[in-house]
């Protein structure tokens, strides 16, 4: 039998071009098919609704870090304040991608939208953007849902951005403050950096003009395709198990952390410093204080909250879970999620007596 040694080393190059070539023309190729997605996912976001996958999660990130509109920067929305560095003006339109809402604010600085014909001491609901109604429209917010079955006013005094801290001043201003029994405060992960400063013998610095000035001249950016590109790459050359793990099973979802870059932290802090700013504040002590998480953060805020064993008795955890009822890129509920949000605080505050003194059941 002749061999043909010539045929061979030809194959062994070939084989060995393709091993060499091939992989990195893979790679390029998967990473502008993840890129294109990316960029379809930050401009059309509708079309990847209830997707967790490394792309959605990729443009939800350069989202918030970019291209969003934040309220609190939009110079319609907020007025200067002394003391908190903006507070809500009388009303505004806002929009992203995923909605265009009109929220309108009372002299006083609630989210209006009807007080029911419904007398006696309100219960004060306090929050970031969340409780404010990011998103959604005056009457779609939970805090509106509440009131519907309840027969006590329900005010929303919900600002986007705030901590625990900023929350319970404004509160303490507010001319319904004394009078009311009962609280609603939300609370988010992103709470914690403020609540501490709140608690440094400095305090939280006192705002000026030029900050308020300088929050204003904030303008979301349009990324390119060749910037989206640039920016996936970044990330799949750091965290290739990522891309790996989504595309051959189950997306794993990514924390808030994780999107916004802050290091997880145990919510034992979150819980310690939260209670240690509510104790900043003695006229709560008589109040029955419901403490919602779970709305945009994980429920172990809740489970830490109850385990502390310097937790007042007037305050009362509650865990709510809206779900997929959030936008694509946006974090926040949508209308679906405050409805979900409304039903379980109702349900939790039925289920004690103080809670169900508070709606006066």
């Amino acid at each position: 039998m002749i061999k043909h040694p010539g045929r061979i080393k030809i194959a062994s190059f070939y084989f060995l071009t393709c091993a060499v070539v091939l992989p990195p023309v893979l790679v390029a190729f998967a990473l502008i098919v993840i890129s294109a997605l990316v960029y379809d996912t930050l401009y059309y976001p509708a079309k990847h609704r209830g997707s967790e996958r490394v792309w959605v999660q990729l443009a939800r990130k350069m989202y918030y870090f970019n291209t969003v509109n934040y309220w609190q920067t939009q110079r319609r929305c907020v007025r200067y304040d002394d003391h908190l560095l903006y507070v809500p003006s009388k009303g505004c339109t806002f929009i992203n991608p995923e909605f265009s809402t009109r929220l309108i604010f009372s002299e006083d600085g609630r989210v209006i939208y009807s007080n029911f014909n419904k007398m006696g001491p309100p219960i004060l609901v306090l929050g970031d953007s969340i409780t404010m109604g990011w998103g959604v429209n005056n009457t779609e917010t939970y805090s509106y849902l509440m009131g519907l079955s309840t027969s006590v006013p329900i005010l929303n005094l919900g600002v986007s951005s705030y901590g625990t801290a900023r929350e319970l001043l404004r509160a303490s201003r507010h001319s319904s403050f004394r009078d009311t029994k009962c609280l609603i405060i939300q609370y988010h992960w992103n709470d914690l950096e403020e609540n501490q400063q709140y608690l440094t013998p400095k305090g939280i610095p006192p705002p000026t003009r030029e900050q308020f000035q300088l929050l204003l001249e904030h303008r979301p950016k349009r990324l390119s395709f060749l910037q989206v590109l640039a920016n996936t790459a970044r990330y799949i050359l750091r965290h290739p198990l990522d891309l790996y793990t989504d595309l051959i099973g189950r997306p794993r979802v990514w924390t808030n952390e994780e999107i916004f870059g802050y290091e997880p932290v145990n919510f034992r802090t979150h819980a310690d410093y939260f209670l240690q700013v509510i104790g900043k504040f003695p006229e709560v002590r008589q109040k029955t204080v419901f403490v919602v998480a779970g709305a945009g953060i994980s429920g172990e805020f809740a489970s830490a909250l109850l385990a502390r064993p310097n937790r007042p008795t007037n305050v009362i955890p509650i865990e709510v879970d809206v779900g997929a009822n959030f936008y694509t890129l946006d974090t926040h509920p949508n209308k679906f999620g405050h409805q979900k949000i409304a039903a379980q605080i109702i349900e939790e505050m039925k289920k004690s007596i103080e809670g169900r003194n508070c709606l006066r059941l």
